[in-house]
């Protein structure tokens, strides 16, 4: 089920990592943040944390 979870935010990650690339932190990581406010509660919200943070 975790992985299940994870797996619908890979895409999400992957484009962070790029944005991570090409831009300032200070373009990418609201971005980042405002999606960790918005799992807030979901089940299994660390692991999908974990991901978007890789």
């Amino acid at each position: 089920m975790r992985k299940n979870a994870v797996q619908g935010y890979l895409q999400t990650a992957e484009e962070l990592a790029e944005m991570a690339a090409l831009f300032g932190e200070d373009e990418w990581v609201p971005f980042l943040m405002a999606e960790i406010k918005a799992i807030k509660g979901q089940p299994f919200e660390t692991a999908i944390r974990h991901t978007l943070m890789l």
